[in-house]
């Protein structure tokens, strides 16, 4: 590809990107402007939750759930890490259904380092992830080996 050609795919790119910013933003003014707070707390919840997140730290305790094949692995939090400093959380329950792909072939146990990629919600008070993908040891990039 040419030089010209590539500039003007990242401009064509900046230019979409512009629109879209102006266009939630107008949305948002107008909710805030109708007072329709309820509709923006509605997006912006779900904007928020909707982020796959990740998760390393240690396996504490392992378990199977009453539903055939879901493990569920709870994992203890380091006080420094982000999410600890943000919730005051010290573990999350992970909860992998029969479907987790795993990156990594190595059988989990208690006390191994482990992370998981999923959605992470705080319930009743405790950080529950529903994970899909259970990837390579911390300090590893995720991906196949």
């Amino acid at each position: 590809m040419s030089q010209k050609t590539l500039a003007g795919d990242r401009r064509r790119r900046k230019m979409i990107t512009a629109l879209w910013s102006l266009a939630i933003t107008a949305v948002v003014v107008t909710l805030i402007y109708l007072e329709r707070t309820a509709i923006l707390y509605i997006l912006c919840t779900v904007s928020i939750a909707v982020l796959l997140q990740t998760v390393d730290r240690t396996i504490v305790a392992i378990s199977t759930s009453h539903r055939k094949g879901t493990m569920v692995y709870t994992m203890l939090l380091d006080s420094t890490s982000w999410l600890a400093k943000l919730t005051g959380e010290t573990t999350v329950t992970v909860y992998a259904n029969g479907n987790l792909h795993e990156i990594d072939k190595a059988v989990l146990a208690m006390s191994d380092a482990a992370r998981f990629n999923g959605f992470l919600f705080k319930v009743n008070g405790s950080l529950v992830m529903f994970a899909d993908v259970e990837a390579d040891r911390p300090g590893h990039p995720i991906g196949p080996n």
